[in-house]
Formats: structure tokens, sequence, C-alpha cells
């Protein structure tokens, strides 16, 4: 008995602990811990607000929102609402430093609120709170500062919910350590070659690389890798062969550390490549002397290890080789006067330029004879040089009759052999120290060589004697006695071309037979012809004879070749040039075959392995020039071969000012995005120009593209260009970077702002003509013009407005075109202004079942009209920016000239084809006060919004200018007549006057002013404008009462009388008022200050007159 009720007890006791659990459940708060982004939550039935009918809810619509449907309670008898959700925390990012961090994560939960957030951090403990940022989007983020270096910290992440629910997270981070210690270097090693060396390293952390190498030990050149490596490798470019080159190594890690190592050396290797000979290799015939000048070739390119000259002297014909003949002068000096010779001898002279391997060119030739000795006392001039007696100082000086002993320190030539002081060496040996060093700028020939200061190759690449010629400034800028254009730097200039003038008609012998132009000069056949020199007679017969098809022209170390257009061969002044013609093709053996250029004769060697004669210089400069191969093979006959040198030359690199750019750097890439290997064609990419701003490239015929960079220009990428002609040299303009400088004064950043447009216009003027000229970009041409027709156009679109304006256009062009106008229509209008309210949607409603049953919409005049049948119906009105039906009018039934005022009353209609034509005000939304500084912002955005338009007509009108094809030109028509539509849509009216607000006391226009129109019956703000700056402004109203207050801030306020439109159609509402002053002095009452009174008097008008020149004008729009 006893058991029996003993297991009634205990049940009993278990059903109402289980009872009192679901009961009092509801109360309590759930709670969970979080560990590294691992949590565990759980649900209980009966949710009130998940949109599940459970336990003892009788309805759950997803919500705690009461009178929607379902009680927030659930109707569940009265128990609050539940959730035991606990909050998520994820997404938990740690960004560790060396002394601070920062941690993020995401929290959410399922009310869809966090209530609270906490961060709590330390060294082994929790004791320190950090501040938690909330971001967007369930975002939170905490940035601690002042950690200690190198320790781990834990941290706690706590969030709840509204319903007290709470989810933790904890974990933890390191800080970083601090890194001091620079990287070492390892495995350094150097592989030179001629014209490069590879060096390689290792580091024993991530680390960049630089090298500093130069011919000294204060080096000069870097080259360097911005990546962080272990193994580093970098090339050091356009080296001198046959030459000692120091370095050292640089890298730097990722904290800053950096070192270097000591000085180390290598040495490039010997080349096999033939330096171009001298050009311009002239001969000055004087008494009893020559005096011969030369230009070397520049230093760059094959000729970047030239060394010097060797000038060998013969009689009967000139050099073969640098060993054949008298040698006079081996140096890099490019001038020689030989005293050494006996008049009525020819002397042939013959230069060979060689590099630093010991290679030598071939050899180009002059040749000359001093005629006749003047007799120093028989008042004649007997050797022809117009120099009579001991006015001939070359042949009578030394003479007792005319002798004046040289003073060797007076600086004149006293006894007339032009030689001053010491440099006169015969008379001034004894008295002048020869071994003195040349000092560069006391204009003093100081090591007695006849060169003073510049002119002296002692001070070449001095401060006082820099290394580049300028090519427009009349200095010897490189102290080579060669001034601008008659210094071979300067061939590539187009200004400085030469070879395409007439020598025939220049008044100069410029063949040195002593016969001058045509037809003095059997060489000259007319007045135009290029060179006066013409070849010997030709004497073989026309079958053994060469041809310009026997000559292979090439350039680029002999790898590119130059195909011959109508006898000319064309190439880039200035640039390397190789001649080779095949033994076969010769008539005879062992000829003599030589090029005649420009008034010189440059000797083909022969290289008896390929059976071939070969001949190395450099082309001649910017212009056209005729030249002949002349093979002379002794007694059986003589040859020539006519043909011309089309020499162009260098491109330039100017600003936008056209000024030439120097130091800019220009790579060539192949069409494929690959650099174009310049060292395989003996030259460099990329190239650097020098002051002269030039630049060229000689390549094989293809399609390339440059990229242009510059300190302080924007870099430019020009298009894919196609090469025919082996020759790159466009002309190309960089445009200035402007740097966006903001300063306290307005004057100087309105400049900064207007250069800084300026440079925007250039760039994109110039990325249109890169565009047009880029022929795989046209095909694009066509889906930018779509876009910027679909682009565009947003500015004037207002989407709100879209869909009811084609329902007007499609579905009502009775109203749109009015070509049968109704008799009776109703109105949508403005509640406030009473004006028309264009394009708002008017829905017939069935007031019984509420069914939509017609659809309208209004036209510019507001009009609508529905033909019903017998029923009871209602209207519904939507427009944006309104609100129907209207509370101002409220149990209004007429207003003003309107009548049957509709209020969303039930409408009655109980004839057949009856016509519904209620008049229907709406209610401005936020029709409350705009601030000033709002209605700028108004004014400006519409301006950008017709800024916006016109740009996308020009941009469509780009493309077409890019790809004139005729689907795109109708797409800039489509582009026009969208523009037209949708400022259908957007602009406002234009009106036919405005009215002025001005000062008082000077009656000038006051701009900037706010003008508000009220309505005086409901004492309601209407609309809100800012007067321009010539004071202007206008309302447009209708059918009521109204007055406008004016605000300046540093006038006094003012209001109008009431401007009375009662019964009138729609109107400007524009008052020309005057406004004081506001008077500091005065003590203003109540915080108020006084208001001026309205006098609407010719008087009170501005003396200025503002001339309107159209009435219709859009100020405002």
């Amino acid at each position: 008995m006893f058991g029996f009720n003993r297991k009634i007890f205990f049940a009993s006791v278990f059903l109402i602990a289980l009872f009192s659990l679901f009961y009092y459940s509801n109360s309590w708060a759930f709670t969970d811990v979080q560990n590294g982004g691992i949590g565990i939550g759980f649900s209980v039935p009966s949710i009130c607000g998940n949109g599940v009918r459970e336990g003892t809810e009788e309805c759950d619509d997803g919500n705690l929102v009461e009178g929607d449907g379902c009680s927030a309670v659930c109707d569940n008898g009265g128990d609050p609402p539940t959730d035991r959700i606990l909050p998520v925390i994820e997404n938990v990012v740690k960004t560790p430093g060396n002394t601070s961090a920062k941690i993020s994560w995401k929290a959410t939960d399922n009310s869809g609120i966090i209530a609270s957030q906490y961060f709590f951090y330390g060294i082994g403990n929790y004791a320190q709170a950090g501040t938690v940022v909330n971001l967007d989007n369930n975002r939170y983020e905490v940035n601690l500062a002042g950690l200690t270096t190198n320790v781990t910290y834990f941290f706690k992440i706590e969030a709840s919910d509204p319903y007290s629910n709470k989810r933790t997270y904890t974990d933890e981070f390191d800080t970083v350590l601090v890194d001091t210690r620079a990287p070492n270097i390892l495995n350094r090693h150097s592989t030179p070659s001629t014209t490069f060396c590879s060096v390689t390293w290792d580091t024993d952390e991530l680390a960049n690389g630089e090298i500093n190498y130069g011919i000294f030990d204060s080096y000069g050149f870097n080259v360097s890798h911005a990546s962080f490596l272990i193994n580093h490798l970098l090339t050091l470019n356009n080296l001198i062969p046959n030459t000692l080159y120091h370095y050292r190594i640089l890298s730097t890690d990722n904290a800053g550390n950096t070192t270097s190592t000591s000085d180390y050396t290598f040495t490039t290797l010997l080349d096999n490549i033939s330096p171009d000979p001298p050009t311009d290799f002239v001969i000055t015939v004087l008494s009893d002397s020559f005096k011969l000048d030369w230009n070397n070739p520049a230093k760059s390119g094959i000729n970047a290890d030239f060394a010097g000259v060797k000038l060998l002297r013969k009689i009967g014909g000139p050099a073969v080789s640098s060993t054949d003949g008298t040698l006079l002068y081996d140096g890099s000096n490019n001038t020689f006067t030989d005293n050494g010779v006996v008049k009525n001898i020819r002397y042939y002279y013959t230069l060979f330029s060689y590099d630093t391997s010991g290679n030598f060119s071939s050899g180009v030739s002059v040749d000359g004879i001093i005629v006749g000795t003047e007799i120093c006392n028989n008042s004649l001039d007997d050797d022809n040089d117009t120099l009579v007696d001991c006015l001939d100082i070359q042949d009578c000086a030394s003479q007792s009759y005319c002798l004046t002993p040289e003073n060797c320190t007076d600086g004149i030539d006293n006894d007339g052999d032009l030689l001053v002081d010491c440099a006169d060496t015969v008379d001034c040996a004894s008295s002048c120290n020869p071994h003195f060093v040349e000092i560069c700028n006391d204009n003093i020939d100081n090591d007695a060589d006849t060169f003073i200061d510049c002119l002296d190759s002692d001070c070449r690449g001095t401060v006082y004697c820099p290394g580049t010629e300028i090519c427009n400034n009349n200095l010897d800028d490189d102290g080579d006695t060669l001034v601008d254009c008659k210094d071979s730097d300067c061939d590539g200039y187009e200004k400085c071309g030469r070879g395409d003038s007439y020598a025939c008609n220049d008044g100069l012998d410029n063949d040195g037979d002593a016969l001058i132009d045509f037809p003095n000069d059997p060489g000259c056949s007319a007045f135009d012809d290029l060179d006066e020199y013409n070849p010997q007679i030709i004497t073989i017969p026309d079958f053994q004879r060469i041809t310009i098809n026997d000559v292979i022209f090439s350039a680029g170390n002999g790898k590119i070749i130059l195909s011959p257009y109508d006898q000319t061969i064309t190439s880039l002044a200035g640039s390397g040039l190789q001649l080779k013609i095949s033994a076969s093709s010769l008539a005879f053996v062992n000829p003599i075959v030589s090029l005649k250029l420009a008034g010189a004769s440059y000797l083909f060697n022969y290289n008896e392995q390929e059976k071939i004669y070969f001949l190395n210089l450099g082309f001649p400069s910017v212009g056209l020039h005729e030249a002949f191969i002349e093979v002379n093979y002794g007694t059986n006959g003589f040859d020539a071969l006519a043909f011309k040198f089309k020499a162009l030359g260098f491109g330039l690199i100017k600003d936008s000012e056209n000024t030439l750019v120097a130091d800019a750097e220009i790579l060539l890439y192949e069409s494929n995005g690959t650099v174009f290997s310049a060292s395989v064609y003996a030259q460099s990419n990329p190239y650097f120009t020098n002051v002269n701003g030039g630049y060229g490239f000689v390549v094989p015929n293809g399609e390339y593209y440059l990229t242009i960079k510059k300190e302080g220009f924007n870099e430019r990428v020009t298009p894919v260009f196609e090469v025919k002609n082996n020759v790159v040299n466009k002309d190309i303009n960089l445009i200035k970077k402007i740097e966006e400088i903001l300063v306290a004064d307005p004057g100087e950043t309105i400049k900064n702002l207007v250069a800084k447009f300026g440079e925007i216009t250039l760039l994109t003027g110039q990325k249109i003509v890169d565009i047009k000229n880029n022929p795989e970009v046209k095909n694009a041409a066509t889906p930018i013009s779509i876009m910027a027709v679909a682009f565009t156009t947003l500015p004037f679109l207002s989407f709100a407005e879209l869909l009811p304006f084609l329902r007007l256009l499609f579905l009502q062009p009775l109203f749109l075109l009015g070509r049968k106008k109704r008799e009776k229509w109703g109105q949508i209008y403005n509640a406030l202004n009473k004006l028309p309210v264009d394009l708002a949607i008017v829905r017939l409603v069935d007031a019984e079942t509420g069914k939509i049953l017609q659809s309208k919409v209004t036209d510019r005049n507001g009009r609508y009209a529905f033909v019903v049948e017998p029923g009871k119906y209602k209207l519904v009105v939507e427009k944006s920016g309104f609100v129907f039906p209207s509370s101002l009018l409220a149990g209004i039934k007429s207003d003003g000239r309107r009548v049957d005022i509709y209020h969303n009353e039930i409408i009655e209609v109980t004839e057949k084809d009856s016509i519904i034509t209620v008049n229907v005000p709406l209610d401005v939304v936020g029709s409350s006060q705009k601030k000033p500084v709002r209605l700028i912002w108004q004014k400006v955005a519409r301006v950008l919004q017709s800024t916006m338009a016109v740009a996308g007509f020009v941009l469509t009108a780009i493309s077409f200018y890019i790809s004139p094809v005729w689907y795109i030109g109708a797409l800039l028509i489509v582009h026009i007549f969208l523009s037209l539509v949708f400022s259908r849509l957007a602009k406002p009216v234009k009106l036919k006057g405005w009215g002025i607000v001005y000062d008082a006391r000077n009656k000038k226009p006051i701009g900037r002013t706010v003008a508000r129109l009220f309505n005086a019956d409901l004492n309601k703000l209407v609309a809100s404008q800012i007067t321009d700056r010539k004071g202007r402004y206008y309302f447009l109203a209708g059918d009521n009462k109204y007055f406008v207050t004016f605000e300046h801030p540093e006038y006094n306020s003012l209001k109008t009388e009431t401007v009375d439109l009662s019964n009138k159609e729609a109107d400007t509402v524009a008052v020309d008022v005057k406004l004081s002053k506001i008077d500091p002095e005065k003590v203003e009452i109540a915080g108020k200050k006084p208001e001026n009174i309205i006098i609407n008097d010719e008087k009170d008008k501005p003396d200025e007159k503002i001339e309107i020149k159209n009435k219709k004008e859009d100020i405002f729009g």
C-alpha cells in the first residue's frame, strides 16, 4: 500500500517539476562560451516571433508587432515573448603588430539586434578592456595599443541580445618580435660578358637588392630590384668591353635593416666587333701644311668602347690597313695638323678608329696637295693663296726680311706663324714646359698642346666641360672643338640635317677639286645635284657591273637587313651601318673597293674566310645623301654604283609646351608585350634621352609600342604601331603631373585646381588620339558608345517617373499630342502652389471589391478623365514626392477656381458613360524649410546633371570619331533622342521672368540670398530658391495668395506683401526687392532682426540695368 502511494507521490513530484520547467522557462536566459570560434547553442519550443506556431501559440506571424494580424504575445495565454537562441560570433580576424593589434569579428542574433559587445584581454588573464567600434553589416573591431613585443595575449569577446542571451568567444594572439638584424649577403658571384655582367648572391632572409657600380670605386651607376627574395640576380648593362669595373651589393629586409658588401671588381670580356670609322673627315690645305679634322664615333651602341683613332699618311694612295703608312697620330682628339710635308706632292691621309678590345674600323681617307712656293720679295702671289710676299706668313715668316721673333709670354703672334706663345713650339720650346697639366678654366694653354681649356681633350668630361653636346646653343659643350650641328653627336636631329642641301648650288668646293658648283664642277649635273663628286669613267661592260642588289646593307650589328627602295637606303641618322659585297659578285679578283660619301672615301676590308668585302661606318646625318661604291680593278677596268642614303632624324620627347625633355626613359616593346632585345642589335633598351630630348631605335620591321617615363610627368604608353622602314623615331609629348595642393590661400588652391584640370584635359585628348591610332581599339568603339548611350542619359532619368511617362507616351497619345482635346477633365494639382502635377498615376478602383478598373497618367497640365458605367468608385493617386489624400485641404469642397475637390471619398455614378473629372490636391512630402547649404548643393547637383549629359554626348561622339561606321552613328542619334526624351522627365518649366534682390544702398544685386515662397492661406512653405550672382530668382504658382521671404547673413530679413493670384492660371511670382545691411551697432530686441518694408517703386530699382537677352533663359536649371 505504502509502496504504491510512494510511486504516486514521486510521479506527482516529477510532473510538477516538469510543468514548472516549461512554465517558467520563458523568463530564463541562456549563456554559452565559444573558444576559437567553436560554439554550442540550442532552442526550445514556443518561440514567439519566429513565424512557426509552437507549443501553446495560437498564431505566430513572424514578428513581435501588435495589431498587424497577430498579437505580440502570439495569443499563447499571456506568456511573454521568448528567445533562447544565443548570438553568433564568427569571422574573427587577428592582426597583431609589434606593440599593437587589431581584432575584428562579426556578431549576429536571430532577434536582429546585438544589445551589447564587450572585449577583454591581458597576459594570462582578461584584466583589461578594449573599446569596441561598431562597423557596418554587423561588423565590430577593437584596436589595441601599448602592447609588449613578442608576448602571448589572451582575449575574450562577449555578445548579448535583448533577452540577455550571452555568447562568449575566447582566443589568443602573439605580438611580433622587432627585427633589428640586417640580412647577411652570401655566395656572391659575377659573370661578366662583353657589354654586361650578371651578379648573383643569396641572403639569409627575405630582402631586396641593389648594386652600385662604375669604372671607379666611387661608382656612379645603380641597378636594383624591389622584390623581397632569398636568391638574387641583377644584370649590369651597357658596359664597355675589356674594362675593369668596381661594384658593391646592398640588401634591405622588410624591417628596413640594410647591409652592404665591400668593393669588388670584374673585367668585361674582349669583343670582336669593329667600331665605326670616323666621320666628316676633311682636309684643309695651308701654305706648307695640312689641317685634318674629323668626328670620332659617339660612345654608344657598338661604339660604346671607342678608345681612339690612328691617322696614317701615305704617298701614291690611301692606306689599306692600320699599319700601312706613316703613323702621324694615335689618340682620341679630332684634329691634327701635318707640318712635315713637301709642296707639289699629293698626300693621302687615312683614319682608323679602334676600341678597347683592339678592333679597328675600316679606313676613311682624304688627300691633298700644296701647290707652289711663295717668293717673298717680288710683290707677287706666287702660290695663289691671295697672300703676297711677307703677308704670306706660312712661306715667308722665316725669311730675314720678314722675320720677327715670337715673344712667348705676351699672347700675340709676333712672328706671324699663326701660333701664339707656347703654341709656337719651334720658337718657344725652351720657354714653355710641355709637361704642365691643362687647367680647364683659365683660358691658357697650360700643357702647350695648342688646345686651350675645353678644346683640350684633357678637359673632356670635367665640371667645366660637360660631355654632351647641346645642339642649339652655339657652344662646344663637350669640348671637341665642334659646335652644335657640326658635332656628330647632333647628326640625328632634324634641324642639323646637312645631306639634303644642294652641294652644287652652295658656293663651296665640296669635293676639294678647286671647282665650285654647277656648271663649273663636272661632278654637278644640275643646280639641285646633292654632291659635287662624280666617279671616274666606267670602263667595264654593263653585264660585269655590280648592282645595288649585290650589296647587303645592314644595321644592328649586321642582323637587321636594310632593303633598298628606288636606289635608296633608309635608316636612323648616326646609327650603325654595315655594307657587304660578295667577292663572287665582282668581275675580277683583288680589287680596291671604296665608298664615296660626303667628300670622304671609306675603304672596304676583305674577309678571306667568308670571301666578302665589308665596311662598317655610321649612317650619315639627317637628310638625303648621294653615295658611290667604287671598284677599282686596276688594269682590268673601273666600276661604280650610284645610290642614296636617306637618314631619318631622332624622335623627340617634348612636354605639352614643346620643351625638350631630358633623362626620359623610353622602353620599346614588341606587340606581344615582350621587351625588344636591343642588346642583340648593339643598342640599348631602355633608351635615356639626353639634353636634346632625342631617341631612336633601328629594328626589324614589325609591330611595336613604347612606354615613356620621366619623374614629374605622367607615364605614356603608345598604341601599337607598324614599322615599315626599320626605324622607330616617333615624336612623343609627355604631360606634366600637377600635384594636388590645398593651402590656406584660396587663390593658390584655385590655381592648382585649374592646373590639375588642364592636366586631365591634356591626358584625355592624348588618350583619344592614342586610341584613334590603335586599330585594335576600333573594334571596342561600338560597346563603348552603347555604354555611353545607356549610362549618360541617367542624369536625366527619374525611374519613379519613367514608367508613367512611357504609359503616357504609348497608351495615351491623345493627351501627349493634343490631336483631340476633351471638353472636360479632372486635374491633379499641388495643394500649396496650385500648379498641375505632371505624370501622376491615377487609378480607378471599385469601391466594393477594391479591384483596379482603369489607370491613367496625367499630362503636363495634370489632366485625366475616366469614362465609367454606373457604380461606386474611389480614386487612388500616386506621384513620387507627393502624398494622397491631402491633409492640408481636408474637408474643403472648392479651391479657388477648382470645384469638386476629392479627398478619397466614394464616388457614386448613376448614369451610363459618365465622366469622372474631380480635382485632386496632393500634399508635398517634406515641405519643411531647407537650409541654404542644401539649396546650394541642389543647384550644384543640377549643374553636374547637365555636365554629365553633355559628357555622354561627347563620349559617344568620340566613339564615332574612333570608328566612323553607320551603326555607331545610329547610336549617336539614339543618344540625342533619349537625352531629349528624358529631359522631358527631369527639366523644370522655363519661366518668362524673374525678380531681383539688390542692396538698398548701392543698388548692386545680392547673390546667395535664400528666397522662400509661402501659401498665405495655409502659412505653409511652397518652394525655396537661392539667388544667382545677379540676384535673380523666381517661383511659379497660381490660383491662391502667396508671400515671399528673403534671408541673407549680412542683411536684414524681409517679407513681401501678399501676392494675389486667385482665379488665375499659373504665373510667375517674381518681385524686385531691396535689402538693407545689418547695422552691428544696433541692439537686436528679443533676438529678432528688424524686417524691411517692401516698396515696389521704380526709384527703388537698381541703378545699373541688368540686360537680359533671352527672357526665356532658365537661370536655375
